[in-house]
């Protein structure tokens, strides 16, 4: 049985989650220059490990970043099916392995090759490189 803390707790993690998702993405913003923005980070949170009591929660933000302008604007045509190709290699990686540095590099790596194989592009044509700009865990 969950403790009244315990459940307010997980109640506010939910709440708070489910707010962040709810609102639009933040654009980074550049130096002055007009239209100066990055690409837009994209909020995910992912069962990793078992489910359950004992499982972790993987809050993550990343940002897809084009190796061209108008690879941009594919990014944005094909984000819902990108959003699941994140989903799926994230959740089939281990817990300890996303802990280290290695781990994750590996995690960045995958991404940047999964994504550009399901637009069919490559590093030069699609997404050129995938920075973590949050990754939180959360213990069950």
């Amino acid at each position: 049985m969950f403790s009244p803390v315990s459940l307010l707790a997980r109640s506010s993690l939910l709440f708070a989650s489910l707010i962040a998702l709810s609102l639009p993405p933040a654009r980074a913003s550049g130096g002055g220059g007009e239209g100066a923005s990055g690409p837009a980070p994209m909020n995910f949170i992912v069962n990793v490990g078992k489910t359950g009591r004992g499982g972790v929660i993987l809050q993550l933000q990343l940002v897809m970043v084009p190796a061209k302008p108008e690879s941009a604007k594919l990014i944005d045509d094909f984000k819902p099916m990108l959003q699941h190709r994140v989903l799926i290699v994230v959740a089939g990686m281990s817990p300890e392995a996303l802990r280290t540095q290695e781990g994750r590099q590996e995690l960045a790596e995958a991404l940047v090759e999964e994504l550009n194989t399901d637009l069919e592009t490559d590093e030069k044509s699609g997404i050129k490189e995938v920075f973590f700009t949050s990754f939180i865990f959360q213990q069950m």
